[in-house]
């Protein structure tokens, strides 16, 4: 692998990062491959040898994804080149398995050494030639689209990487503390506790709300109710500018929910059945 190749710094979930994580996942399989006993433990072998076999993700995703963006580079070399060493690895694979089926336990070992020594070299041209070239000729548009393509074939991973570019974690509201200084309100927008809103954005806000709610001022006057579809109780537009004590049977005047706050703002709010 190149130095300069080495020391690049890729985005989780860009392809070519997707790659590098396969390989280490691939020599972490092989190595294993080429140590276990095939006679006295031929189920791991088995299972190892599936779980490398399934390399056939990477060519699919090299051969549907990445090439072809290479080829509208006018660098064909892949196309012509790599697609064909895939195939023999492939046609070795094929062996192996027919290997297996006849019992043939010696040739099964001798063949997935030999789909070995062809993987790592592929490997290597990959780190060598194919990724940093690749870096360099294709842009950041196209890994995006190519990353939004890989999806329908899959990875040897076992955790789908994530997008390219990163889509932003997610942060709960209540947790959200940053300022944003980006955002352009109405001109007739007026400043709320937080926010800013219009007069018929609250308009439309109070109207859609499943509640009833009715504001008294300081001077015990009904100064706005909100105009929902469900009512709790019947109002008319008689009742603006109304002292509240007005608004009640007498005997309910002292009860009737309007409780002082401790800015001697009266309120009431009913919630809709």
């Amino acid at each position: 692998m190149t130095s300069e190749f080495q020391n690049k710094k890729l985005e989780k979930g860009h392809p070519i990062q997707n790659y590098l994580d396969e390989t280490l996942l691939i020599h972490s399989i092989t190595d294993d491959l080429i140590h276990v006993d095939i006679n006295n433990d031929f189920q791991k072998f088995y299972n190892l040898f599936n779980q490398l076999a399934t390399i056939e993700k990477r060519f699919e995703r090299k051969e549907n994804q990445l090439f072809p963006f290479l080829e509208q580079k006018d660098w064909t070399g892949p196309s012509q080149n790599m697609w064909s060493f895939h195939d023999i690895i492939r046609q070795i694979f094929r062996i192996v398995r027919q290997n297996i089926e006849d019992k043939n336990l010696i040739s099964a070992k001798h063949n997935t050494e030999l789909a070995i020594q062809n993987i790592n070299r592929l490997l290597e041209v990959e780190e060598t030639v194919l990724f940093p070239n690749a870096l360099e000729i294709l842009s950041d548009d196209d890994w995006k689209v190519m990353r939004r393509g890989e999806d329908e074939i899959g990875w040897m991973l076992a955790d789908v990487p994530p997008n390219y570019p990163n889509e932003p974690e997610y942060i709960h509201p209540s947790q959200d503390t940053e300022r944003r200084t980006e955002v352009v309100f109405d001109e007739k927008a007026a400043h709320y506790d937080e926010g800013y809103m219009t007069v018929e954005q609250a308009n439309l806000l109070f109207k859609t709300l499943p509640i009833d709610l009715t504001y008294v001022d300081e001077n015990d006057k009904v100064i706005f109710y909100n105009r929902g579809e469900e009512r709790v109780f019947p109002r008319s537009a008689g009742v603006i500018g109304r002292e509240v004590r007005f608004c009640h049977p007498p005997k309910s005047v002292d009860t009737a929910g309007c409780e002082k706050t401790p800015i001697s703002i009266k309120f009431h709010l009913i919630k809709s059945l």
